[in-house]
């Protein structure tokens, strides 16, 4: 009897599902296969399945039969980017193939690699990667961004990784959808596209057909989150463990949503040095989203109080913040808003190591407010 009422309230909730697809024809999702009855159910949005907490995928993803997966190489690529998604998919089962303009690249460390084909003779591909690094030469080339264009058509998924966001986004498909990139390329993408709705909280974006991920390892996260999509959550649980890898997929780390970013402004690409310093050493560099220390030893023949002075002035030279009263000697407090129009707090302290040596431990901390 019980199985009779187990059946008819799954039937009910299947025509429920139906009856609520037909209202939203956009997209219908299915419960990833669990050998339970909710497979058979169809729902109108993604999500968790009510019944047995299995991931919800789209049902186009499901019905897809894609067995190869095509990943471009450019001189300058980024090795991570491409190997990452390379052994996922190939540990899942897929061909896993790569293609290049040239018959032979160089990765951005210099390792050398011969694509299995150029663009005149690559095979079509389910899944189609585009990974970043030096991206710069591909993107100037209108023969490149074409190919890319014409060949990521004719795919079922195309995932970008780290700033290969970039090359996905000269093509126009990113144009009206979210998407995210490698941190130090988020404002950039921001500002040339700004038609896509550009995030920095979460290691990867799914847009259906485009995916995009945030830097690096995120492509990782990508490639597994397509293993679920097209083979169940289960594959994807089994490839990551195969790598030993620590899935988490509904984890939102990414870099770009750490607080370091704002600091990143002041010391990146930074070379100043004021005569009298004559080593800098990073000693510590840690936080999460709301707040980031950073602290290093400076050898000097200063003072305590010309060493904050110096560091005050390149702050001032970097970001747009604004400068507090001093309450110590040798402590300086800041205060700043960011684009989001959030509320933080900065403070440089300068202290010697040793009242023996030259050595002096500069600590700069930021706090959101």
């Amino acid at each position: 009897m019980n199985k009779i009422i187990i059946s008819i309230t799954f039937l009910f909730l299947a025509l429920c599902s139906t009856v609520a697809l037909a209202q939203d024809l956009k997209e219908s999702f299915v419960c990833t296969p669990c050998d339970r009855d909710c497979d058979i159910l169809i729902f109108n949005k993604s999500g968790l399945c009510p019944h047995c907490n299995m991931a919800l995928i789209n049902q186009k993803s499901k019905e897809m039969n894609i067995t190869q997966a095509a990943i471009l190489l450019f001189d300058g690529v980024q090795i991570i980017d491409f190997t990452g998604p390379f052994e996922v998919l190939g540990q899942a089962g897929y061909e896993v193939v790569t293609v290049a303009a040239s018959p032979a690249i160089k990765t951005n460390m210099g390792l050398k690699v011969l694509p299995d084909y150029t663009f005149e003779n690559c095979p079509n591909a389910g899944i189609f990667i585009i990974p970043g690094g030096n991206t710069s030469e591909v993107r100037r080339s209108p023969e490149i961004i074409n190919w890319i264009k014409q060949y990521a058509t004719k795919s079922q998924m195309v995932m970008s990784v780290c700033n290969g966001a970039l090359i996905l986004a000269d093509t126009d498909f990113l144009n009206g959808l979210t998407a995210t990139t490698y941190y130090n390329a988020i404002s950039e993408l921001k500002t040339e596209f700004p038609k896509i709705k550009v995030i920095s909280d979460q290691r990867f974006v799914d847009n259906g057909k485009f995916i995009t991920t945030a830097g690096l390892s995120s492509g990782i996260d990508g490639a597994l989150h397509i293993v679920e999509k097209l083979q169940g959550k289960y594959k994807a649980q089994t490839v990551a463990l195969s790598l030993e890898y620590d899935w988490k997929p509904n984890d939102n780390y990414s870099r770009a949503s750490l607080a370091d970013k704002h600091l990143n402004k002041i010391f990146e690409g930074n070379d100043e040095r004021h005569p009298s310093i004559s080593t800098v050493k990073l000693l510590n560099t840690e936080g999460g989203k709301n707040t980031w220390k950073v602290e290093f030893q400076v050898t000097s023949t200063s003072t305590s109080e010309e060493i904050k002075k110096v560091i005050e002035s390149i702050i001032a030279k970097k970001v747009n913040w604004n400068k507090e009263k001093d309450n110590l000697t040798n402590n300086s407090s800041w205060r700043f808003t960011t684009e989001e129009n959030e509320n933080w707090k900065g403070f440089l302290v300068v202290k010697p190591i040793s009242s023996n040596t030259n050595n002096f431990l500069v600590t700069l901390s930021i706090d959101k407010q």
